[in-house]
């Protein structure tokens, strides 16, 4: 699917499985993408949040050494394209810069869901392992703590673990 091609498409780009690839946005089907083919790719996601400046932004994928920095075009207004270009200048870790839609934007790959279709049309025999074997432990998935900004690194199965332990306790769908 979706994630799949995007997962073979950051690999074509240059990410090598075990890199980190920051992650902006909000609560769209993008970012969820996006982060499953993260995951998928072997790639280590970082999630950082869409208000922030680009020396913010800088700062948050220095934290982390990110080879990659990925967010939407647009998420109720425009997010103006200098944001990305002045973060990943202020980041010398960073050798990919992508949006993930809806517009793209000169000097980005384009990540959105129409680019990543069309590269799986294309390349119908898609397989994840380009860019190398996958690491021996599943990629952790990497939050910031808001205060200090400080990155917070998450083995899958704990927040697994705590995302059922979540629903076991929530009255979703059960009278009280």
């Amino acid at each position: 699917g979706q994630a799949a091609a995007l997962a073979r498409l950051l690999s074509d780009c240059g990410l090598r499985p075990g890199e980190r690839l920051l992650l902006t946005g909000g609560a769209e089907a993008s970012l969820v993408i996006a982060l499953v083919a993260a995951l998928r790719g072997g790639f280590e996601p970082a999630l950082a949040p869409l208000d922030l400046e680009p020396a913010e932004l800088a700062a948050y994928a220095r934290a982390i050494n990110a080879a990659a920095l990925a967010g939407p075009t647009e998420y109720g207004a425009p997010v103006p394209p200098e944001t990305y270009f002045a973060a990943a200048a202020a980041a010398p870790s960073i050798r990919l810069l992508a949006t993930l839609g809806p517009q793209e934007i000169d000097g980005a790959v384009d990540l959105g869901a129409a680019a990543v279709l069309h590269y799986a049309a294309t390349h119908p025999n898609i397989a994840i392992e380009r860019g190398g074997p996958m690491p021996g432990a599943p990629p952790r998935i990497i939050t910031y703590d808001r205060g200090r900004r400080k990155p917070v690194i998450h083995q899958q199965a704990t927040l697994m673990a705590a995302s059922l332990d979540f629903v076991a306790r929530a009255a979703i769908g059960r009278e009280m």
